[in-house]
């Protein structure tokens, strides 16, 4: 090891020959191409920010660790010998996990270009309040934070993005926004009121400010009359633009608050050959060239176009794509099939964690149940009223948990997800 070259690699100039040619081949009796490749991919995805990458003494160390352990002959990797105790490298598929997160923002969005235009024709007019309506996974976040993006390109537009699960309350939500705007804050204990107050008192005259509530119908305690009436009653250049799964959501709100939204966009659920573009805009930068197909594709859009949800599709390419990486194959088609039921699982239950004790009693006894009158739940619900259930129930089928139908004149709920 002492003659080792010691050397650092900035990240601006990485790549994998570069991470190469400093090495002395002596260390090399074969082909270690590919696990310098595999080290830099690695690093790349991994340490995206970092300036100072590895010492050569940390790659000799891994070449003789590995050598006698992986089958490597002239850069190729050998097919692999299940009885043998020599192993291939990984093979690497994934080379961006966060383009398959859903905070992801693609370069371009598809399939929404409608809605876009009627925003961006609103907002051209000056600020407005607007609710953004549809079934979950039909493109409304995305849309509403590339918008917002759009407009800070052509003035000055202060943007704050607000989860309505996270901070549900008039007291949470002002905290919030005063801190994104410097605003000094009251001191701790004081009531909701008072900070909606020094918000109003401390807002520049001559800025403008464009929110996004998503998730708006978690909101609390009048908490979107609020954040609504800041333009009509304090006159201050504020927008909003409101997020919701719910289908009757603006049916539901009285009509003050109703009568501030200057317009309701519709987002309809994706074509399935919309999930297939959508999808194929994700695969291409995500994954190694080569490592996919039309046909996986194709299946990973049939299952997201069953729930109408493009999140389904996403996370399902991408979790097929991990199970491929284990197998140290391409993703097929029965990589897709193997992984539908974890996904599932996973995006059902990370959205479950969000919902409130009574709306998880509720789902408990329709998953429970597995089809069940309305007027059944009423009576298992102890300690709420039946306007309350209902509002439970209008949420959950909203959130995309169940399925509402009406028959004979009654109506019935139903698990959406069987898992």
């Amino acid at each position: 090891m002492g003659g080792a070259h010691v050397f650092c690699i900035h990240s601006d100039t990485l790549s994998p020959n570069n991470f190469f040619k400093p090495l002395p081949s002596e260390f090399f009796p074969f082909s270690a191409q590919p696990i310098v490749e595999y080290l830099f991919f690695s690093v790349r995805v991994y340490h995206k920010n970092a300036r100072l990458l590895f010492f050569c003494d940390v790659i000799v160390v891994w070449v003789e660790a590995i050598k006698g352990r992986y089958n490597l002959h002239g850069g190729e990797r050998k097919k692999r010998n299940l009885n043998s105790t020599h192993h291939t490298l990984p093979m690497r598929i994934v080379i961006d996990p966060e383009v398959f997160s859903q905070d992801f923002m693609p370069p371009a969005i598809l399939h929404r270009e409608s809605q876009m235009n009627t925003l961006k024709l609103i907002f051209s007019k000056g600020t407005a309040n607007v609710l953004l309506f549809g079934p979950p996974g039909t493109g409304k976040t995305t849309v509403a934070k590339y918008i917002s993006e759009e407009l800070s390109k052509v003035k000055k537009l202060s943007r704050v993005y607000i989860n309505c699960w996270h901070l549900s309350t008039k007291s949470a939500i002002f905290n919030y926004i005063n801190m994104q705007f410097g605003i000094l804050a009251p001191r701790r204990g004081v009531s909701k009121e008072e900070q909606f107050e020094s918000f109003i008192q401390q807002f520049p005259k001559n800025a403008e400010a464009l929110f996004i509530l998503d998730e708006v119908d978690a909101l609390k305690d009048g908490s979107l009359y609020d954040m609504l009436r800041l333009k009509e009653v304090y006159s201050l250049r504020t927008s909003v633009i409101a997020i919701t799964n719910v289908p009757n959501f603006l049916a539901r709100l009285d009509a003050r608050a109703r009568s501030s939204f200057s317009s309701a966009i519709e987002f309809p659920p994706y074509k399935p050959n919309e999930l297939k573009d959508i999808l194929r805009e994700r695969a291409i930068p995500g994954l190694m060239p080569n490592s996919w197909d039309e046909d996986v594709i194709a299946k990973c859009a049939g299952f997201a176009a069953k729930y109408g949800d493009a999140r389904m599709g996403i996370s399902l390419l991408y979790n097929s794509a991990l199970i491929a990486e284990q197998e140290e194959e391409k993703i097929k088609v029965e990589h897709v099939e193997k992984a539908k039921k974890q996904t599932l699982i996973y995006l059902v239950e990370t959205e479950k964690q969000q919902l409130g004790e009574n709306e998880k009693k509720v789902l408990s006894i329709i998953e429970g149940a597995g089809s069940i009158y309305t007027t059944e739940i009423y009576n298992k619900v102890k300690g709420l009223s039946d306007r309350a259930v209902r509002e439970i129930l209008d949420l959950l089928e909203g959130k995309g948990f169940i399925v509402l139908e009406n028959v004979d004149n009654r109506r019935i709920a139903r698990p959406r997800f069987k898992v």
